[in-house]
């Protein structure tokens, strides 16, 4: 799948190439991120990407902003 472009953001197709970009933004700021569950640590992110693949018997289309 393409990545979509817009003028300010890009949203590219969810993948484990993503993983240091996730907990560098994670472990930035935490308090951003107190509402929601964000995984913390590098383990735990790609735990996280893996089973964003697995959602929905493979048909979920994961996405990470750029």
């Amino acid at each position: 799948m393409k990545p979509l472009v817009g003028r300010f953001v890009r949203l590219e197709p969810l993948d484990i190439r993503h993983v240091d970009g996730l907990v560098e933004a994670a472990a930035a700021e935490p308090s951003l991120y107190r509402w929601s569950p964000v995984p913390q640590g590098r383990t735990a992110t790609v735990r996280y990407v893996v089973l964003a693949h697995a959602q929905d018997g493979g048909t979920a289309v994961p996405f990470a902003t750029v």
